[in-house]
């Protein structure tokens, strides 16, 4: 009987203790890490909010970020200040540039030793950027009760503190210096450690992860994979123009553009128009590919209608300058290799039919295309690189090895594979 006693009394203690352990007030842990994006605001904007809704004790800013959008930093700076609930600023490894504002708007301040703070110069680095920034940076420092003036020094650099930063370069603190010039409380070496420092211990930890929508915008968009993912799409929607009918080629440019502009929806950086841009500009250069001969005002219409969409979704127009710059130069590198060696290929053999409707091969044609070999005529309109040629006042289909020859020039048939007739443009002697 004593033993069913002390079984149900230390039941009973375990049960209580378990639901006072579950009652304690949470500890939100938010990630900010990669790009400083909309995408990001979202995820630190939406993960304060659910905090305060389910009564956390603490939340904690896991920061490794080296930098992006000013815009979407302050207005992340903006929503941890606007916190009802006490905040801790961990930077892990690093605050660099627009995360530095992020760093600072906390409560409190907790840094890695090997964590770094600083090199907030903006892009560009003009005088009104320049003092428009570290005026923030400096508004926020002396919200929080730290040196303002070695906060603006991450991010001009013709500030001097003497035995800190000479003049002609941009402060950059270890978590060391951070700690010794007073950006930060203390030294953690990981989240558990902060726990145990703020009296935490204990109790229960909840981590905001990103989701797919977020994780997708912050790597597309980024300065970084944005410009490569175009570059692919371009040189993929290359490939399909060599290749006949829409296959592998047109489906994965078509993805890749559909994750490139997507993702900087999602991001904040556009708005559907860029979309609308990027249809219009293709429509207009399929017109001009198969109904409009030669190369005029439709294809011109349709190559401005698609830079305007990178323009569009990207976060600024250096980025879409860049992205563009990027795309061009691979796309062209591309087309050269395409037009070089893609017919040499065993690979294009087996993407491209080129099998030749010969006797030998058991084909009887029902014309002899063999008796045009070494004939001259005129590319009656563009071949990119099929169309139509006239031979001897006769129109027939015919195409290049790959190269371009506008309508108007004169063609010289190089060879026949049964009803295919390859030509070349001819020189003028």
């Amino acid at each position: 009987m004593k033993r069913w006693i002390l079984f149900i009394v230390a039941f009973i203690i375990f049960i209580t203790s378990y639901g006072f352990a579950e009652t304690r007030s949470p500890v939100y842990v938010i990630p900010v890490k990669g790009e400083v994006n909309p995408a990001l605001f979202s995820l630190v904007s939406n993960g304060i909010d659910e905090a305060q809704t389910r009564g956390a004790s603490l939340i904690v800013f896991d920061i490794d970020t080296y930098g992006g959008s000013i815009d979407s930093a302050l207005k992340i700076s903006e929503a941890i200040m606007n916190s009802q609930i006490p905040t801790l600023s961990y930077i892990d490894y690093r605050a660099i540039s627009a995360g530095v504002a992020i760093a600072i708007s906390s409560d409190k301040v907790a840094v890695n030793p090997r964590a770094t703070i600083g090199a907030a110069e903006t892009i560009p680095d003009s005088e009104k950027n320049v003092s428009f920034w570290s005026g923030e940076l400096r508004s926020i420092a002396e919200d929080r009760g730290r040196d303002p003036e070695i906060i603006a020094a991450m991010a001009d650099k013709d500030i001097e503190l003497p035995g800190i930063i000479e003049k002609g370069k941009l402060l950059t603190l270890t978590g060391g210096g951070a700690l010794k010039h007073g950006i930060a409380d203390y030294q953690a070496g990981s989240i558990k450690d902060i726990l145990g420092k703020e009296g935490l211990t204990g109790a229960p930890i909840i981590n905001i992860d990103p989701n797919l929508q977020t994780r997708l915008a912050q790597f597309a968009s980024s300065a970084t994979w944005g410009p490569l993912i175009l570059s692919l799409a371009m040189i993929f929607m290359l490939l399909e123009l060599f290749t006949p009918g829409f296959g592998l080629f047109g489906t994965v440019s078509v993805a890749l553009f559909a994750l490139y502009f997507g993702a900087n929806i999602l991001a904040g950086y556009s708005g559907y128009e860029a979309l609308a841009l990027f249809a219009g500009g293709v429509i207009l250069l399929l017109i001009e590919a198969f109904v409009i001969p030669g190369f005029g005002v439709t294809g011109i219409g349709g190559i401005v209608l698609l830079i305007a969409s990178v323009i569009v979704s990207a976060k600024n127009i250096t980025q879409a300058v860049a992205a563009l710059i990027i795309a061009f130069a691979a796309s062209a590198v591309a087309l050269f290799f395409i037009i070089r060696y893609a017919p040499k290929s065993r690979f294009y053999d087996n993407i491209v039919l080129k099998t030749s409707l010969t006797k030998e091969a058991g084909f009887e044609a029902t014309e002899n295309y063999n008796i045009y070999e070494g004939k001259e005529g005129i590319a009656v309109t563009t071949l990119r690189p099929a169309g139509i040629a006239e031979i001897e006042g006769r129109r027939i289909d015919v195409v290049t090895d790959g190269t371009y020859i506008e309508a108007g020039n004169r063609i010289r048939i190089v060879k026949t594979e049964g009803r295919k007739i390859i030509v070349e443009k001819k020189e003028e002697a």
